[in-house]
């Protein structure tokens, strides 16, 4: 199996669990609603750096310009859902940061929110579904061993660029905390 699709594999996974976090935030107890503000602000900057300009970028700059070169194009097929889901997802990550910072914390989580969340929740799940289970799929025959190594490398600097080198590891002790706090 090509590695550096094992490795968009797996952050497929931390985003899942963010996404279900979002879930429970938003349709949990009413008890600790200040605490929810500075959460969601917290997983509203998961998804912005690590989900869409850290994972999203990876596949936008090097994933699918390998699959383009590979016989599939930008214009048409699977790159192009996934670069317009890629799309409709930053204006929902948009509309929700924009209704969590109108909001004050003090009462219920507004309906702004929750809808914006529920359609990024949504998008993102089913989005993550076709990338494993078809795009990934076909990545992993269309690309060569050699292209999967450079692909490698490529993620790796691409991540110590973009959200520099150990903000991989506080981003994830952030989903740990937030795990703990809203799953168990």
């Amino acid at each position: 199996m090509a590695k550096a699709i094992d490795d968009l594999k797996s952050e497929h996974e931390g985003i899942k669990q963010a996404l279900t976090i979002l879930e429970r935030m938003i349709s949990g107890p009413r008890k600790d609603i200040k605490s929810r503000l500075d959460d969601m602000r917290g997983l509203i900057d998961f998804f912005r750096i690590f989900a869409d300009k850290c994972h999203h970028g990876k596949e936008e700059q090097y994933l699918f310009k390998e699959l383009e070169k590979a016989g599939y194009p930008a214009t048409g097929g699977p790159v192009k859902v996934m670069l317009d889901e890629h799309s409709v997802g930053r204006s929902y990550l948009k509309q929700m940061a924009a209704a969590v910072e109108a909001w004050n914390g003090m009462e219920a989580i507004p309906n702004e929110i929750s809808v914006a969340a529920l359609n990024y929740i949504s998008l993102l799940r089913a989005h993550i579904e076709k990338e494993n289970n078809v795009l990934f799929l076909l990545a992993e025959k269309a690309l060569s061993k050699d292209v999967d190594v450079q692909l490698e490398a490529e993620f790796e600097q691409f991540e110590d660029k973009v959200i520099g080198r150990g903000r991989h590891e506080e981003i994830h002790t952030l989903l740990q905390e937030l795990s703990r706090k809203y799953l168990q």
